[in-house]
């Protein structure tokens, strides 16, 4: 099983997206989860209903995993290449952190 999920410790949602809420965000709720609920632009359009989006903290998330009988058998914080990044200002402008999270597990038989 894949889930691949915003970055819970990383995605502040688009309301904090400024420029100081990319390199600084308040991360007093993390233990406690939060939702954001935002609209999706994509190519200049707006979604007309809101996407709503549950974050955990990491153990939450390993904790739901393994107890209902799965096993991590990889994290992945999805990324630019780093050739990416080099030719492309809009990579290392808007690519600081990870924004993804990525867990591979398996149900043992």
């Amino acid at each position: 099983m894949l889930l691949l999920s915003l970055h819970p410790c990383f995605y502040s949602g688009r309301a904090d997206n400024n420029t100081s809420a990319r390199t600084h965000f308040t991360v007093t709720d993390y233990f406690d989860g939060r939702t954001v609920q935002q609209h999706l632009r994509v190519a200049e359009h707006t979604s007309p209903m809101p996407t709503v989006q549950r974050f955990y903290s990491l153990e939450q998330y390993v904790g739901m995993l393994t107890g209902a009988g799965f096993v991590i058998t990889g994290l992945f914080e999805p990324h630019p290449t780093t050739n990416q990044m080099s030719e492309s200002s809009w990579w290392r402008e808007n690519f600081i952190a990870p924004l993804f999270l990525l867990i591979e597990c398996t149900r043992p038989a």
